[in-house]
C-alpha cells in the first residue's frame, strides 16, 4: 500500500522520536556505568568550548552530552548530526557521529592528524574537509609502508604536509596494527591535547560505546608514550 505524502513526515517524526528515546536510554545507561553526568543538550553558546574537531560546523546538532572521567581520563561523549551537500550539490549527505573526546597530557601539542576508515564518508564531507584543512594531505604509501597490510588497506591518514614525516612517531606501526585489528570500526583525530574517537551510528549500542572508551583510553596512553619517547 502506498503511504500518502502527508503521512510520511509524521511517520519519520515518530521514528526519530523512537530513536531519540532509545538513545536517551542508552546514553543514560552509559553514564551510570561510568559514574558520569548526563546533560542531554547544551546551550549552543557553550558548545564551542566543549567538543570541536573536524565535524564541527554551523549546521551540526549535538545532543546526549555525557561528561566525566573514566580510567583516570577526563572525557566527553556526545552524538553529533549534520547534513552536507553531496556531489554537485544535488543531494544531501546525512551523518550521525558518536564522538568521544579525551583529554591528553597538558601541553602535548600533537600535530593535527586524522585516521579515517576508508569509504565511510561521501564527496560532501571531503569537500568541507578540504576547505577547512587546506594544508592537509593524504599520506602516500611510502610514508606508511612499514605499517601492516590491514592498516594500509582499512585506513587513510591525513595531516598537514609539513608534519607528514612524524606520523610514525605519534602512532607507531605496532599501534597502527593493533588499531586496525581490534578497533577498526572507529575513526580517530588527534589535535593539540585532545583525542577524538568517532563512530558512525544513529542508534549505538551500550557495548559499542563502552568499546569506544576502551579504544580511546588505550590509544591515548600509546600516543602519549610514543610522543614522549620519539618527539620530545
Amino acid at each position: 500500500m502506498k503511504i500518502p505524502t502527508r503521512f510520511k513526515t509524521s511517520i519519520r517524526r515518530i521514528r526519530d522520536v523512537r530513536k531519540y528515546v532509545g538513545n536517551n536510554r542508552t546514553f543514560r545507561q552509559f553514564v551510570n556505568q561510568y559514574d558520569m553526568v548526563y546533560f542531554g543538550k547544551v546551550n549552543h553558546k557553550d558548545e564551542a568550548q566543549l567538543v570541536r574537531g573536524i565535524t564541527m560546523s554551523h549546521s551540526k546538532t549535538d545532543q546526549h552530552y555525557c561528561v566525566g572521567s573514566a580510567y583516570g581520563r577526563d572525557m566527553i561523549l556526545l552524538q553529533r548530526s549534520d547534513h552536507l551537500l553531496g556531489a554537485q550539490g544535488s543531494e544531501h549527505e546525512n551523518y550521525t557521529w558518536n564522538i568521544l573526546a579525551i583529554d591528553l597530557k597538558d601541553n602535548i601539542n600533537l600535530p593535527h592528524t586524522y585516521i579515517e576508515g576508508r569509504h565511510r564518508h561521501g564527496v560532501g564531507f571531503y569537500a568541507e574537509l578540504s576547505m577547512r584543512e587546506r594544508s592537509w594531505v593524504e599520506l602516500p604509501p611510502h610514508f606508511i609502508g612499514e605499517y601492516s597490510q590491514k592498516f594500509r588497506k582499512n585506513y587513510v591518514v591525513r595531516m598537514p604536509n609539513y608534519y607528514a614525516t612524524v606520523f610514525s612517531s605519534i602512532v607507531t606501526p605496532l599501534v597502527g596494527e593493533q588499531l586496525a585489528h581490534y578497533f577498526g570500526m572507529f575513526d580517530y583525530e588527534l589535535f593539540d591535547d585532545t583525542l577524538y574517537v568517532y563512530y558512525l551510528a544513529k542508534v549505538p549500542s551500550l557495548e559499542r560505546l563502552d568499546y569506544m572508551v576502551k579504544a580511546g583510553v588505550w590509544l591515548a596512553s600509546e600516543v602519549e608514550k610514543s610522543y614522549t619517547n620519539n618527539i620530545r
